[in-house]
């Protein structure tokens, strides 16, 4: 067999080393068929032994340096191996060129130099192992490589080391391309480089860094320290750790980008980096932050610290210490905010939550929106516990019933449903569509009520409405105050203009403006001046001070104490009291312009002057 090359005949004529081997001639006749021709400083003998003719090659003193290495005939048939170095050959075919205390074993196997390797292994019409250098080696597996480096093991098939300490590849197909303690110890496995690498899984890789552990099958590790990537099922995917430290992929097809830490536990989980997050579930995604969970199925994190995604397609953009805990609930950044309803928002701020179906907090501190699709827009310690209620802002606010509504403000409690706070402080719309668009501490108590505005106004029936001022009171169904201090329209239909202490007491009675005037019986009316009283049917009092038309139908025009107590009376003037009904009373009548008596038409009541005497008539 053939087992020296022509060029390394050469190199060794050249330099004068020496080469024995057993069956030279039929190594030259078979393989090379030169004719040999000694060159100057160069010996060629042959001595017949018992097992064949035996040709040396030898130097006599020149050309490179004179050595006395001999390359002999191993103990395998064909068989190369340097002697006088503790080189065997005793697989047939195998060689030991160079080194000391090398061992080629098996069929074809190869050991180019070092120290104390072995080559050992062969698989049919594959081939041999072969070690190429370095010192302590073992390439057991058929068809193994060692490149080079010290105490390598190939024990597998096809197996590959490239160099480094200690690395073993022990599966068939495996590879170790360098660095030391690194392991492929599973069929097609590789790893790199790095040092205390292991890949486990078939076909799992690592690249490089240290203490990485690819173990599941087709895994793989980009490189870092102490990561794992573990999790397979049949064509869903590997597990991927690109790098970063102590990262675990150990879900079917999961991710982990690099970071610390990070633990992408079950199927199709991705963590991009950070540290200390967690994927747990299907789909779930961490892009980056610190600490944060994502533990429902396609639940996503990108970023922030201690946020938890626990409800399936949940999702937070980042903040520290959110929760997203309900199906595609959302918080988009913020801190200590919990979205536990379904499909619920919390776009910023801080400890606010969200409960139910659909509800949303746009910002601020401390707000609840606790029923379905309610609405918090802002602010400070908010309540929208309606189904479809909202607090568009301010603070301290309420609206607690199905579809009510506070814009703004202060303290302000929507408490009944569609009822509506436009603003202001510690105002309560109570019934059912009433209303309070602003102030301070006024009150829509019933349905359909209003209060615009002002200070402790309470609109506390149907379809009152007190439009601001300071404390007045609208208590009857449809009655009106439209401003002024402490009025009062106390009965259906009633109303005050405005003014100060008025009260409409009576269905349909009217007290337009002025200080502490009373419109007592129904359908009466005080225009205006100080302390009047409107108290009969129908009665008026257009102005004045403390005129009273008690009446049916009575009136007093304007003055100061005047009475008209007969239904019908009519009074002006001053200090005046009616004693007969359907009569006018008055002080003092000047009439200009008064009729003669060729001028009169004789019409009942009218008045004339005769013509004769002066005097006034009255047509009967």
């Amino acid at each position: 067999m053939a087992i020296v090359p022509k060029y390394q005949l050469k190199e060794l004529f050249e330099c004068g080393d020496l080469i024995s081997q057993s069956s030279m001639t039929d190594l030259i006749d078979s393989t090379y068929n030169p004719t040999l021709i000694a060159g100057g400083n160069v010996n060629i003998t042959c001595v017949n032994t018992p097992s064949g003719p035996q040709i040396t090659i030898s130097s006599t003193g020149g050309g490179g340096g004179g050595g006395s290495s001999i390359i002999v005939p191993g103990a395998g048939t064909g068989s190369t191996v340097r002697c006088g170095v503790g080189n065997v050959a005793s697989g047939p075919g195998s060689a030991a060129l160079s080194g000391c205390d090398n061992q080629a074993l098996d069929l074809v196997s190869f050991v180019g130099g070092g120290a104390c390797n072995t080559a050992s292994g062969y698989y049919g019409g594959f081939g041999g192992s072969a070690v190429v250098a370095g010192g302590r080696n073992d390439a057991s597996g058929a068809v193994s490589f060692i490149g080079g480096g010290a105490c390598n093991t190939t024990t597998g098939a096809i197996s590959f080391v490239g160099g480094g300490f200690q690395n073993t590849a022990s599966c068939n197909g495996s590879f170790v391309g360098a660095g030391h303690d690194n392991n492929a110890i599973e069929s097609r496995a590789i790893v790199v480089g790095g040092q205390n690498n292991t890949a486990s899984g078939s076909e799992s890789f690592v690249g490089g860094g240290e203490r990485n552990v690819a173990s599941g099958p087709a895994a793989f590790i980009g490189g870092g320290f102490c990561n794992s990537a573990s999790g397979y099922y049949g064509t869903f995917g590997n597990a991927v750790v690109v790098g970063g430290g102590n990262n675990t992929a150990s879900g079917v097809a999961s991710f982990v980008g690099g970071g610390g830490n990070n633990q992408a536990t079950f199927g199709a989980a991705f963590i991009g980096a950070g540290s200390q997050n967690t994927a747990s579930c299907y789909n779930a995604a961490v892009m980056a932050g610190e600490c944060n969970i994502a533990n429902g199925n396609r639940a996503a994190i990108v970023a922030g610290s201690c946020n938890v995604a626990g409800g399936c397609w949940s999702f937070i953009g980042a903040g520290a210490v959110n929760q997203a805990c309900a199906p595609f609930s959302l918080i988009v950044s913020g801190s200590c905010n919990q979205a536990t309803g379904g499909y619920s928002t919390i776009v910023g701020g801080c400890n606010n939550f969200t409960s139910c179906d659909f509800s949303t907090v746009g910002g601020g501190e401390g707000n609840r929106a606790r029923c379905n699709h309610a609405t918090i827009g802002g602010g400070r310690n908010n309540g929208s516990d309606g189904i479809a209620s909202t607090v568009s802002g301010g603070y301290g606010n309420s609206a607690g019933y199905p579809y009510s509504t506070v814009s703004g403000g202060y303290g302000n409690s929507a408490g009944a449903d569609d009822a509506t706070i436009g603003g202001g402080r510690s105002n309560r719309a109570l019934e059912r569509q009433s209303t309070v668009s602003g102030g301070y501490g006024n009150r829509a108590s019933g349905r359909f009520s209003t209060v615009g505005g002002g200070y402790g106004n309470d609109a506390s029936c149907e379809y009152a409405t007190v439009s601001g001022g300071y404390v007045n009171i609208a208590s009857g169904e449809y009655a009106t105050v439209s401003g002024g201090y402490d009025n009062r329209a106390i009965s259906q239909d009633a109303t005050v203009g405005g003014g100060r202490s008025n009260r409409a007491n009576e269905r349909q009675s009217t007290v337009s403006g002025g200080y502490g005037n009373i419109a007592g019986g129904r359908f009466s009316t005080v225009g205006g001046g100080y302390r009047n009283d409107a108290c009969g049917i129908q009665s008026t009092v257009s102005g004045g001070y403390c005129n009273t038309a008690s009446g049916y139908y009575s009136a007093v025009l304007g003055g100061i104490n005047n009475q008209a107590t007969c239904n019908y009376a009519m009074v002006m003037g001053c200090n005046l009291t009616s004693d007969k009904a359907n009569t006018t009373f008055v002080n003092q009548l000047s009439i200009k312009s008064i009729l003669n008596e060729s001028n009169c038409c004789n019409l009942k009541g009218e008045i004339y002057m005769c013509n004769s005497n002066n005097a006034l008539y009255i047509v009967p």
